[in-house]
């Protein structure tokens, strides 16, 4: 049982404990690398929500994450917030602490009041680059392209559109010389 953050399409913030990866039933999560923010935490997405279809974007998730260290991108459905180890131990989801458990949802209020969707101005402890950086990761969210799948082997890589089954197919057999 885990202890986390979600943040659903409707862009509201609850806390939960069990099974995170319930979420995202029933493709799975996938993880994004917050390690960039120097916090033990790690989000977490539906492997193929973005191009699922029927499954909404999530801007005030994207500007979150990106505050936390994400790459600006497009971010689908509910995201999932965890704390995050490395070490000694296999890295894995954990719970989240106490320090990250109070500042998420101020986070969270300041990103919802900086996108205007509640009342208020921004803290005037945030910068204007602040404030404009995450207005344009959520219009990033809400309009930007799904971002190409990448298959590696080695040093070669192989970029495919996401949703391009057959691209996929065709990458892995040029890559591994076939498939599984």
């Amino acid at each position: 049982m885990t202890f986390y953050a979600v943040i659903n399409t409707q862009g509201a913030l609850s806390m939960s404990a069990g099974d995170f990866t319930a979420e995202f039933a029933p493709a799975g999560p996938s993880r994004i690398n917050l390690s960039a923010s120097n916090l033990p935490v790690a989000g977490w997405v539906g492997d193929c929500s973005l191009i699922t279809p029927g499954i909404p974007r999530n801007p005030v998730a994207a500007a979150v994450l990106c505050c936390l260290g994400a790459s600006i991108q497009p971010y689908a459905g509910p995201v999932v917030i965890t704390g995050f180890r490395t070490y000694p131990y296999e890295p894995d989801a954990c719970d989240l602490d106490e320090y990250v458990t109070a500042y998420l949802p101020t986070l969270h209020r300041d990103v919802r009041i900086t996108l205007g969707l509640d009342a208020g101005d921004p803290p005037a402890h945030l910068s204007a680059e602040w404030v404009e950086l995450v207005r344009d990761v959520a219009e990033t969210a809400r309009t930007g392209s799904v971002p190409p799948i990448r298959i590696h082997r080695g040093d070669a890589v192989e970029e495919v559109e996401a949703g391009d089954t057959d691209g996929v197919l065709a990458a892995i057999q040029k890559l591994f010389g076939g498939v599984a």
